[in-house]
C-alpha cells in the first residue's frame, strides 16, 4: 500500500488522496524529480512530502525525497534528499504556486482493503496556482460501506481456509 502524504489543516492532521508534486511541470524540477528510487513498495513515487495550508496558501513544509548516489557508473547506493534538495536555494516551506486542481484528503476512520484506503468523507481543498479558493467536506460513506463489506467477506473468505 502506497505511503500517504500528510497535510496539516487547523492544527489537524490529514492523509492526502493525491500528489500536489506531481503537477510541477517545470522542466528543471522534472529532471530531479527523475533522480528518485523506489525505496520501498509502499513508496513506489520515490518521496513523501509534508504540506500545509496556511494563510489560505498550499506549502510544501518539507519532503524526504529517495535518490541513488552513485559511487561509480555502475554502483549506486541509497541516499535520502531533503527539500533543499528538490528546490535549491529553499530552506524553509515552498509555496505550491504550481498546484491546481482538487486535494482531497480522508476524514474519519479509514476503511482498508488489500491495496486500496477508503475514508467516510472527504474535505476537498480547491486550489488555484497554490491559492485555497474552496473547502468542502464531501460524503464519501457508500463507498466507505462498501469497503468495509468487502473487508468483512475477505476475512470470511480467509477463516473458510
Amino acid at each position: 500500500m502506497q505511503s500517504l502524504e500528510r497535510l496539516t489543516y487547523r492544527g489537524r492532521h490529514y492523509s492526502i488522496q493525491g500528489a500536489p508534486l506531481s503537477e510541477n511541470h517545470d522542466l528543471w524540477f522534472k529532471q530531479r524529480i527523475k533522480q528518485t528510487q523506489l525505496s520501498s513498495m509502499a513508496l513506489h513515487r520515490g518521496y513523501r512530502g509534508t504540506w500545509a495550508i496556511r494563510g489560505g496558501r498550499l506549502w510544501l513544509d518539507d519532503i524526504v525525497v529517495s535518490v541513488r548516489d552513485y559511487t561509480s557508473p555502475e554502483e549506486w547506493t541509497h541516499g535520502t534528499r531533503g527539500l533543499d534538495w528538490l528546490f535549491p536555494g529553499s530552506d524553509g516551506p515552498v509555496f505550491s504556486e504550481w498546484f491546481t486542481g482538487e486535494l482531497p484528503v480522508g476524514v474519519g476512520t479509514v476503511a482498508t482493503l488489500m491495496y486500496s484506503r477508503v475514508w467516510p468523507r472527504l474535505r476537498v481543498f480547491t486550489i488555484e496556482r497554490g491559492v485555497v479558493v474552496a473547502n468542502e467536506l464531501r460524503d464519501n460513506s457508500t463507498a466507505y460501506r462498501e469497503q468495509k463489506a468487502g473487508f468483512a467477506k475477505l476475512i470470511e473468505c480467509l477463516k473458510a481456509l
